[in-house]
């Protein structure tokens, strides 16, 4: 899974925009703590700004017109962070449940 993510990586640093999304949010450190460990390899999101570019990507990843979706997750206390492969994202009564494979 890591090889893979490091991978995608390069691709996104290599300008393949048209097939890769990667999305930022940030996580109180109780939740960054699950999320990170695998034992809450999801996170719940709500809009709170039209237009946020971050949901828009996830809406064209829905859609199919990405092929990949990446999420980083940054702790906002320390600044820490890991990105993730996403595997799904669910939409219910305007939430967004954004969905990984834990990576050990």
């Amino acid at each position: 899974m890591m090889a893979e993510l490091r991978c995608i990586m390069r691709c996104m640093n290599d300008g393949d925009e048209k097939m890769i999304a990667h999305v930022k949010f940030k996580s109180n450190p109780e939740m960054y703590a699950k999320e990170i460990s695998g034992l809450k390899p999801n996170t719940l999101r709500k809009p709170d700004v039209i237009n946020d570019e971050r949901f828009l990507l996830i809406e064209e990843y829905r859609r199919g017109d990405r092929v990949l979706l990446v999420i980083e997750i940054f702790n906002t206390i320390t600044g820490e962070s890991f990105r993730r492969l996403v595997d799904d994202v669910s939409y219910w009564d305007g939430y967004y449940i954004i969905s990984w494979k834990h990576a050990p």
